[in-house]
Protein backbone atom coordinates (compact mmCIF):
# COMPACT_ATOMS: atom_id res chain seq x y z
CA UNK A 1 0.00 0.00 0.00
CA UNK A 2 1.23 3.34 -1.14
CA UNK A 3 0.87 7.02 0.24
CA UNK A 4 0.58 10.11 -1.42
CA UNK A 5 3.17 12.52 0.74
CA UNK A 6 4.01 16.14 -0.14
CA UNK A 7 7.82 17.13 -0.84
CA UNK A 8 7.59 19.46 2.70
CA UNK A 9 6.82 16.60 4.51
CA UNK A 10 9.97 15.07 3.82
CA UNK A 11 12.18 17.82 3.86
CA UNK A 12 12.01 18.08 7.44
CA UNK A 13 14.76 15.70 7.60
CA UNK A 14 16.62 17.18 4.37
CA UNK A 15 19.97 19.09 4.59
CA UNK A 16 19.48 22.85 4.41
CA UNK A 17 21.30 23.42 1.54
CA UNK A 18 19.44 26.40 -0.80
CA UNK A 19 20.25 24.20 -4.21
CA UNK A 20 18.57 21.13 -2.70
CA UNK A 21 15.73 22.67 -2.00
CA UNK A 22 14.63 24.78 -4.61
CA UNK A 23 15.19 22.12 -6.59
CA UNK A 24 12.88 19.85 -4.34
CA UNK A 25 10.37 21.83 -2.33
CA UNK A 26 7.39 22.00 -4.63
CA UNK A 27 7.68 18.09 -5.93
CA UNK A 28 4.91 15.71 -5.09
CA UNK A 29 6.32 11.72 -5.00
CA UNK A 30 4.83 8.69 -4.14
CA UNK A 31 6.78 6.76 -1.20
CA UNK A 32 6.32 3.69 0.22
CA UNK A 33 3.97 3.93 3.42
CA UNK A 34 6.09 1.55 5.02
CA UNK A 35 9.13 3.05 4.43
CA UNK A 36 8.32 6.52 5.61
CA UNK A 37 10.12 6.31 9.29
CA UNK A 38 13.57 5.28 6.99
CA UNK A 39 13.77 8.75 5.82
CA UNK A 40 17.13 9.45 7.22
CA UNK A 41 20.52 9.15 5.42
CA UNK A 42 21.60 7.12 2.39
CA UNK A 43 18.03 5.86 2.15
CA UNK A 44 16.30 9.69 2.89
CA UNK A 45 18.56 10.39 0.06
CA UNK A 46 17.24 8.10 -2.58
CA UNK A 47 13.80 8.82 -1.86
CA UNK A 48 14.63 12.71 -2.59
CA UNK A 49 16.35 10.96 -5.71
CA UNK A 50 12.87 9.48 -5.94
CA UNK A 51 11.05 12.49 -6.25
CA UNK A 52 13.13 13.76 -9.34
CA UNK A 53 12.20 10.78 -11.10
CA UNK A 54 8.34 10.81 -10.44
CA UNK A 55 8.22 13.89 -11.29
CA UNK A 56 10.23 13.06 -14.80
CA UNK A 57 7.62 10.46 -15.24
CA UNK A 58 4.17 12.00 -14.30
CA UNK A 59 5.07 15.44 -16.15
CA UNK A 60 7.66 14.20 -18.84
CA UNK A 61 9.95 16.63 -18.11
CA UNK A 62 13.29 15.04 -19.25
CA UNK A 63 16.15 14.84 -16.70
CA UNK A 64 18.23 17.14 -17.55
CA UNK A 65 22.44 17.73 -17.16
CA UNK A 66 21.49 20.27 -14.63
CA UNK A 67 19.20 17.90 -12.52
CA UNK A 68 21.95 15.37 -12.23
CA UNK A 69 24.58 18.09 -11.07
CA UNK A 70 21.72 19.39 -8.73
CA UNK A 71 21.65 15.80 -7.73
CA UNK A 72 25.17 15.47 -7.10
CA UNK A 73 25.17 18.24 -5.01
CA UNK A 74 22.76 17.00 -3.21
CA UNK A 75 24.46 13.94 -2.29
CA UNK A 76 27.77 15.96 -1.64
CA UNK A 77 25.33 17.74 1.17
CA UNK A 78 24.34 14.80 2.75
CA UNK A 79 28.07 13.38 2.99
CA UNK A 80 29.02 16.75 3.80
CA UNK A 81 26.70 17.07 6.70
CA UNK A 82 26.93 13.55 8.38
CA UNK A 83 23.40 12.52 7.43
CA UNK A 84 24.32 8.75 8.68
CA UNK A 85 23.05 5.95 11.09
CA UNK A 86 23.64 5.62 14.46
CA UNK A 87 25.20 3.21 16.60
CA UNK A 88 23.92 1.31 20.33
CA UNK A 89 27.01 -0.07 22.14
CA UNK A 90 26.94 -1.79 25.44
CA UNK A 91 27.62 -4.81 28.00
CA UNK A 92 26.14 -7.54 29.49
CA UNK A 93 26.78 -7.92 33.19
CA UNK A 94 27.04 -11.24 35.06
CA UNK A 95 25.24 -11.69 39.19
CA UNK A 96 25.36 -13.95 41.09
CA UNK A 97 27.13 -17.04 41.66
CA UNK A 98 29.40 -18.74 38.28
CA UNK A 99 29.37 -22.00 37.79
CA UNK A 100 32.75 -23.59 37.99
CA UNK A 101 34.44 -23.65 34.42
CA UNK A 102 35.22 -27.92 34.02
CA UNK A 103 37.97 -29.19 32.23
CA UNK A 104 37.09 -31.09 29.22
CA UNK A 105 38.09 -34.46 29.45
CA UNK A 106 39.00 -35.86 26.36
CA UNK A 107 40.15 -39.28 26.70
CA UNK A 108 37.82 -41.16 24.32
CA UNK A 109 39.48 -39.66 21.25
CA UNK A 110 43.79 -39.80 21.35
CA UNK A 111 43.40 -37.22 18.56
CA UNK A 112 42.11 -34.77 20.63
CA UNK A 113 43.85 -35.50 23.97
CA UNK A 114 47.22 -34.91 21.63
CA UNK A 115 45.86 -32.29 20.21
CA UNK A 116 45.45 -30.25 23.38
CA UNK A 117 48.21 -31.78 25.34
CA UNK A 118 49.66 -29.63 28.05
CA UNK A 119 46.48 -27.21 27.72
CA UNK A 120 43.59 -26.92 30.07
CA UNK A 121 40.80 -26.97 27.55
CA UNK A 122 37.55 -25.96 29.57
CA UNK A 123 33.95 -26.34 29.09
CA UNK A 124 32.82 -22.42 28.14
CA UNK A 125 28.98 -22.73 28.08
CA UNK A 126 29.21 -20.25 30.76
CA UNK A 127 32.06 -17.82 30.31
CA UNK A 128 31.91 -15.47 33.10
CA UNK A 129 34.97 -12.78 32.10
CA UNK A 130 37.09 -11.21 35.03
CA UNK A 131 35.09 -7.93 35.33
CA UNK A 132 32.14 -9.91 36.22
CA UNK A 133 31.01 -9.86 32.79
CA UNK A 134 29.50 -12.46 29.88
CA UNK A 135 31.18 -13.33 27.08
CA UNK A 136 29.18 -15.25 24.40
CA UNK A 137 25.83 -13.58 24.34
CA UNK A 138 24.02 -12.95 21.09
CA UNK A 139 22.66 -9.28 20.95
CA UNK A 140 20.85 -8.10 18.52
CA UNK A 141 17.57 -5.92 16.99
CA UNK A 142 14.25 -8.11 17.52
CA UNK A 143 12.05 -5.51 15.42
CA UNK A 144 13.67 -4.34 12.76
CA UNK A 145 11.11 -3.36 10.20
CA UNK A 146 13.20 -1.61 7.25
CA UNK A 147 15.12 -2.50 4.03
CA UNK A 148 18.24 -4.54 5.19
CA UNK A 149 21.24 -4.37 2.89
CA UNK A 150 21.87 -7.79 1.07
CA UNK A 151 23.42 -10.69 3.32
CA UNK A 152 26.95 -11.13 2.90
CA UNK A 153 28.08 -12.86 -0.48
CA UNK A 154 30.97 -14.33 1.73
CA UNK A 155 30.38 -17.39 3.86
CA UNK A 156 30.44 -17.05 7.54
CA UNK A 157 33.30 -19.81 8.10
CA UNK A 158 32.56 -22.32 11.21
CA UNK A 159 35.46 -24.89 12.34
CA UNK A 160 36.02 -27.44 14.17
CA UNK A 161 39.52 -27.37 15.72
CA UNK A 162 41.83 -29.08 18.00
CA UNK A 163 38.42 -30.90 18.70
CA UNK A 164 36.02 -27.70 19.66
CA UNK A 165 33.77 -25.48 17.77
CA UNK A 166 34.93 -21.98 16.70
CA UNK A 167 32.98 -20.10 17.02
CA UNK A 168 31.03 -21.22 20.04
CA UNK A 169 28.21 -18.69 19.83
CA UNK A 170 27.66 -16.69 16.07
CA UNK A 171 25.91 -14.82 14.32
CA UNK A 172 24.75 -15.11 10.62
CA UNK A 173 22.47 -13.28 8.38
CA UNK A 174 19.08 -15.48 6.98
CA UNK A 175 20.65 -17.31 3.76
CA UNK A 176 24.37 -16.66 4.23
CA UNK A 177 26.37 -18.91 3.93
CA UNK A 178 27.49 -21.27 6.78
CA UNK A 179 31.34 -22.83 5.73
CA UNK A 180 31.25 -25.97 8.08
CA UNK A 181 35.47 -26.60 8.18
CA UNK A 182 36.89 -29.84 9.82
CA UNK A 183 41.12 -28.67 10.92
CA UNK A 184 41.17 -31.77 12.77
CA UNK A 185 42.50 -35.58 11.45
CA UNK A 186 40.02 -36.79 13.13
CA UNK A 187 36.00 -37.43 12.57
CA UNK A 188 33.67 -35.02 13.34
CA UNK A 189 30.13 -34.97 13.18
CA UNK A 190 28.49 -31.44 12.92
CA UNK A 191 24.51 -32.33 13.94
CA UNK A 192 22.65 -29.04 13.60
CA UNK A 193 19.16 -28.92 15.60
CA UNK A 194 17.13 -25.94 15.14
CA UNK A 195 13.37 -25.43 15.61
CA UNK A 196 12.47 -22.93 12.46
CA UNK A 197 14.75 -24.10 10.19
CA UNK A 198 15.92 -27.28 8.13
CA UNK A 199 18.06 -29.36 10.35
CA UNK A 200 21.02 -31.32 9.34
CA UNK A 201 23.13 -34.13 10.58
CA UNK A 202 26.70 -34.85 8.87
CA UNK A 203 29.78 -36.74 9.63
CA UNK A 204 33.34 -34.96 8.32
CA UNK A 205 36.24 -37.17 8.43
CA UNK A 206 38.95 -35.77 6.43
CA UNK A 207 41.38 -32.78 7.32
CA UNK A 208 40.09 -29.74 4.98
CA UNK A 209 37.04 -30.93 4.65
CA UNK A 210 34.31 -28.32 4.42
CA UNK A 211 30.50 -28.46 3.43
CA UNK A 212 28.16 -25.49 3.26
CA UNK A 213 24.66 -24.73 4.45
CA UNK A 214 22.36 -21.96 5.01
CA UNK A 215 19.55 -21.30 7.26
CA UNK A 216 16.47 -19.46 5.66
CA UNK A 217 14.57 -18.18 8.90
CA UNK A 218 15.11 -15.89 11.65
CA UNK A 219 15.92 -18.34 14.88
CA UNK A 220 18.23 -17.71 18.14
CA UNK A 221 19.91 -20.13 19.75
CA UNK A 222 20.55 -23.03 17.51
CA UNK A 223 22.16 -26.15 18.95
CA UNK A 224 24.86 -27.28 17.04
CA UNK A 225 26.69 -30.52 18.32
CA UNK A 226 29.11 -33.27 17.65
CA UNK A 227 27.68 -36.85 18.28
CA UNK A 228 30.80 -38.12 18.21
CA UNK A 229 32.51 -36.12 21.03
CA UNK A 230 30.13 -35.17 23.37
CA UNK A 231 31.68 -32.14 24.91
CA UNK A 232 31.59 -29.80 21.36
CA UNK A 233 28.63 -27.42 21.66
CA UNK A 234 28.06 -24.75 19.92
CA UNK A 235 24.96 -21.98 19.36
CA UNK A 236 23.74 -20.28 16.21
CA UNK A 237 21.71 -17.17 15.72
CA UNK A 238 20.33 -16.39 12.35
CA UNK A 239 18.83 -12.64 11.66
CA UNK A 240 17.57 -10.64 9.00
CA UNK A 241 19.57 -8.15 8.98
CA UNK A 242 22.91 -6.97 10.15
CA UNK A 243 22.18 -4.93 13.62
CA UNK A 244 23.34 -7.62 15.77
CA UNK A 245 26.79 -8.62 17.52
CA UNK A 246 28.52 -11.24 19.98
CA UNK A 247 29.49 -10.22 23.31
CA UNK A 248 33.90 -10.37 23.82
CA UNK A 249 36.18 -11.38 27.06
CA UNK A 250 35.12 -7.38 28.40
CA UNK A 251 31.45 -8.56 27.90
CA UNK A 252 31.11 -5.88 25.39
CA UNK A 253 29.13 -5.28 22.08
CA UNK A 254 28.61 -3.08 19.28
CA UNK A 255 25.61 -2.48 16.79
CA UNK A 256 26.76 -0.42 13.78
CA UNK A 257 25.25 1.72 10.78
CA UNK A 258 21.77 1.26 12.84
CA UNK A 259 19.08 3.34 11.06
CA UNK A 260 17.52 6.10 13.28
CA UNK A 261 14.61 4.87 14.79
CA UNK A 262 12.62 3.39 17.70
CA UNK A 263 13.79 -0.63 18.61
CA UNK A 264 13.90 -3.62 20.73
CA UNK A 265 17.27 -5.04 21.86
CA UNK A 266 17.68 -8.27 23.12
CA UNK A 267 20.56 -10.28 25.24
CA UNK A 268 20.38 -13.63 24.98
CA UNK A 269 22.40 -16.48 26.44
CA UNK A 270 21.65 -20.31 25.32
CA UNK A 271 22.28 -21.19 29.23
CA UNK A 272 20.93 -18.29 31.17
CA UNK A 273 17.62 -16.51 29.19
CA UNK A 274 16.94 -13.27 27.34
CA UNK A 275 16.88 -9.80 28.55
CA UNK A 276 15.54 -6.65 26.43
CA UNK A 277 15.85 -3.39 27.13
CA UNK A 278 14.38 -0.44 24.63
CA UNK A 279 16.34 2.15 22.85
CA UNK A 280 15.99 5.39 20.75
CA UNK A 281 18.78 5.55 18.03
CA UNK A 282 19.44 9.16 16.67
CA UNK A 283 21.04 10.43 13.56
CA UNK A 284 24.76 9.82 13.99
CA UNK A 285 24.98 9.47 17.43
CA UNK A 286 25.89 6.29 20.19
CA UNK A 287 23.18 5.17 22.25
CA UNK A 288 24.47 2.75 25.82
CA UNK A 289 22.33 -0.29 26.55
CA UNK A 290 23.66 -2.42 29.42
CA UNK A 291 22.30 -5.53 30.29
CA UNK A 292 22.47 -7.35 33.59
CA UNK A 293 21.87 -11.50 33.20
CA UNK A 294 21.97 -13.66 36.65
CA UNK A 295 23.37 -17.05 36.80
CA UNK A 296 20.34 -20.04 37.41
CA UNK A 297 22.33 -21.02 40.25
CA UNK A 298 21.29 -17.84 42.70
Amino acid sequence: MVALFKRKDLLQDAPSSPIFLMKFKKIPTVVSATSRSTTHGIEGFRFYLDALFHQALETGEKITMKSQFVMMVAFATVAATGFSAGTVTGKVNFTGKAPKAEVIKMNADPYCMKANAGKKVLNEDVEVNANKTLAGVFVYITDFKGTAPAAPATPLEFDQENCVYKPLVFGIRTGQGLKIVNSDSTLHNVHAMPKGNAGFNMGMATKGQSIEKKFTKAEKNIHIKCDVHGWMSAYGNVVDHPYFAVTDSKGEFTLKDVPPGEYTIEATHHKLGDKTAKVTVKEGATEKVDFTIGSALN
